[in-house]
């Protein structure tokens, strides 16, 4: 057969790669010239495009199919241009005049009766089951085109069974068009199915047994390429929710973040808000982890800047940010060594949250504390190591106990002496309406307990300048008062430096005062006596406080 007139004619061959890429880009010009003459009705021209390009690619994907549909409907096409052709015949045979056919009339008449002659003789065929075997025939082709495959299948059943043998192999691949056709039109609703139901392998084995049956077929081919993406996110989205309710928020994100990057529309609110959390979540646990450092902190801050990324004015995000910019602050000044700097950082952030990131910023300010009081101990201060000391053990930390051992050991040994020489021991009394007493030697301790004017208390020893006492006792327990708002007749310097244990106290006269007790107002009696009075203001010290960002809380 040679090619169709307006498709492209073929070039000369080149060799090698050369040749291939001529041969397939003529078949792909001539599948195109036969689907554009397919598409106007011109059948013949576009049998002739599919049937050369059968010639060059034999193994060409649904081309066969194509030319049987070409090929029959050019035929239904020549059988209805006959019909009109034989009608157009008969209106001319009817205006010829009446003298021509009074010479015709008797050789239609002769020809007639030979003709019904040689059909009783059976020397000519049927014309009119030729024509029932074409009617059946288009009849069937019809139902194939408007999808009734039970109409296809009984017109070329019966074609099959009363035609002759040259409709034999027409009526067949009829037949075997529509049982195939009907497995393509099935497998595509089931694919619908599966694809409504989210049951993506399903609809992707569907859809990849219809494109082997016909590549063209309807919208197949770009429904299994939404069937392949959709299965895709869902096993990204599956994979995110498993990895979050399992705890491990770093896979979580990731899946996630490939799923926006892949569909940013699939599940979109879900997804923001897994993220969100998990954004969170992760960025809190790599603060908890105990080898926290620099670079740690900032990998925390970029999960903190996606969430609020995600919520601008979500103010739990916001926070999370700050805290961990000033807990940058703190690694950052450690890296610089200027260890004064980090830990006043460090005990302001957590003076705002305690249990800063989980734990580990008031073990980090434990550890910078010790060091300073073991500083301040072996530099002679032992004000300044018992302060330090104080604050550590007052940390919210796992382990306080070296701290604790470590203010022990700033107390001096108490000395048994019998009950019998115990000498009196000298008392302070207070001149101030009201006397604040405190933990430690200045105005940044806490207040233990307050004392009215008048009332008395055992003077047990003194800090280094004499300027601040240490008086028993306020519940059980030693206090400092400041030197200038009591009075006493006892040599200051023969006192201890330091925080003694605690003794009882012993009355110098008949008339000597008791232990005060600070449940009660002081009284005219020799009996010293703390007041819980709120008013008036309470007098202290005004010495300057210590370099601390916070008050040290009262010990454990």
């Amino acid at each position: 057969m040679t090619p169709p007139t307006d498709s492209p004619q073929p070039s000369p061959r080149p060799t090698g790669d050369a040749n291939a890429a001529s041969e397939t880009l003529h078949a792909e010009l001539l599948y195109e010239q036969g689907m554009a003459s397919y598409q106007r009705r011109d059948w013949r021209k576009a049998l002739e495009s599919f049937t050369w390009l059968k010639s060059i690619e034999p193994n060409w994907p649904g081309l066969d199919p194509l030319i049987d549909e070409a090929r029959w409907l050019l035929q239904l096409e020549q059988a209805e241009q006959r019909a009109g052709a034989m009608q157009e015949e008969e209106g001319d045979e009817r205006r010829r005049p009446a003298a021509l056919l009074r010479w015709v009339a008797p050789l239609v008449v002769a020809g007639a009766l030979l003709a019904v002659l040689a059909w009783w003789q059976g020397w000519l065929p049927s014309v009119g089951d030729r024509l029932e075997h074409e009617a059946l025939y288009n009849r069937g082709q019809a139902s194939l085109a408007v999808g009734d495959y039970q109409g296809a299948r009984e017109a070329f059943s019966s074609l099959l069974a009363l035609g002759p043998d040259r409709f034999a192999a027409q009526a067949n691949e009829g037949l075997e068009r529509a049982a195939r056709l009907e497995q393509v039109a099935l497998a595509y609703e089931e694919a619908h199915a599966a694809m409504l139901a989210e049951d993506w392998d399903t609809a992707e084995a569907r859809l990849r047994s219809i494109l082997a049956v016909d590549p063209v077929y309807a919208d197949a081919s770009s429904l299994l390429d939404q069937v392949l993406h959709q299965r895709a996110a869902s096993t990204l989205f599956r994979a995110g929710v498993a990895a979050y309710d399992e705890g491990q928020y770093g896979q979580a994100i990731e899946q996630l973040e490939r799923l926006t990057e892949l569909d940013a529309n699939y599940q979109r609110d879900a997804v923001r808000e897994l993220l969100f959390v998990l954004y969170l979540r992760d960025g809190r646990a790599l603060l908890a982890m105990p080898d926290t450092n620099a670079d740690t902190i900032r990998q925390a801050l970029a999960r903190f800047g996606k969430a609020l990324a995600l919520r601008p004015r979500n103010v739990e995000a916001a926070e999370e940010q700050q805290l961990a910019n000033r807990y940058l602050s703190v690694h950052q000044a450690l890296e610089r060594n200027s260890p004064v700097q980090a830990e006043a950082a460090l005990l302001a952030l957590l003076a705002q949250q305690p249990d800063y990131a989980g734990g580990q910023a008031a073990e980090l300010a434990y550890s910078l504390l010790l060091q300073r009081g073991e500083g301040a101990r072996a530099a002679g201060d032992v004000a300044g190591a018992a302060r330090a000391f104080e604050q550590a053990q007052g940390l919210a930390v796992a382990d306080p106990s070296q701290a604790q051992e470590a203010l022990r050991q700033l107390q001096p040994p108490a000395t048994a002496t019998p009950e019998m020489a115990a000498a009196p021991t000298p008392f302070v009394q207070v001149q101030e309406d009201l006397l604040n007493v405190r933990l430690g030697p200045g105005t940044d301790f806490p207040i233990v307990g307050q004392l009215s004017a008048g009332s008395q208390l055992a003077l047990v020893g003194r800090d280094v300048s004499g300027d601040w006492l240490v008086v028993c006792c306020i519940d059980g327990k030693p206090g400092w008062v400041a030197a200038r708002l009591v009075s006493t007749e006892a040599d200051l310097l023969a006192l201890p430096v330091g925080l003694p244990p605690t003794r009882a106290p012993v009355a110098p006269t008949a008339t000597a005062a008791q232990t005060p007790d600070v449940t009660r107002p002081a009284t005219a009696t020799p009996t010293p006596a703390a007041t819980a009075t709120p008013a008036p203001q309470p007098a202290d010290t005004p010495e300057p406080a210590p370099i601390e960002p916070t008050p040290t809380p009262p010990p454990r």
